[in-house]
């Protein structure tokens, strides 16, 4: 049990850090668009509760996706935590890419609030960034975790013990 909650627990950091890091991009003005916002808006059509909603949507998505990046991270051996951090960084950045094509080519051209269907180039590598951001916290936190629980290795022994892979 301690390995599942450790596992959800990062993947909930992860993602706050990750929404955070959005805001600030947003701060700064390196793009226009408030990704968690802009998730809010797809299950919700009140702008008020679209934050709420996003953030809801944002943390769930985080600790959902933390037992996915765990689970692939388990078919790896010997992982130490500078690997933790590469894996982490590069799975992200996958992660990204998938997510960002899935963004730009469908998501933003269906979106029912117009304002979120103009999606340009650097918002796409903001989001981008911000799965490496997540992945390298989530490696950060596991590497961390497993350091001294060997939390990927109980996942690997339970794909094991169910027979997947």
């Amino acid at each position: 049990m301690m390995t599942l909650l450790t596992i959800l627990t990062s993947g909930l950091l992860a993602a706050l850090l990750m929404g955070l890091v959005g805001f600030f991009l947003q701060y700064l003005g390196l793009h226009r668009a408030d990704m968690i916002t802009s998730v809010g808006t797809l299950f919700t059509h009140e702008p008020k509760r679209a934050l709420s909603v996003g953030w809801l949507v944002q943390l769930t998505f985080g600790a959902l996706f933390a037992l996915a990046y765990a689970f692939v991270w388990s078919y790896l051996d010997h992982l130490t935590f500078g690997i933790f951090l590469l894996v982490g960084a590069i799975t992200g950045f996958i992660h990204g890419l998938v997510v960002s094509i899935m963004l730009v080519i469908e998501i933003a051209e269906h979106h029912p609030n117009p304002a979120y269907r103009n999606i340009g180039f650097t918002i796409a590598l903001s989001y981008i960034g911000t799965h490496v951001i997540y992945g390298l916290a989530l490696g950060y936190l596991l590497g961390t975790f497993q350091t001294h629980y060997e939390v990927i290795s109980h996942v690997a022994a339970f794909r094991l013990k169910v027979g997947v892979g």
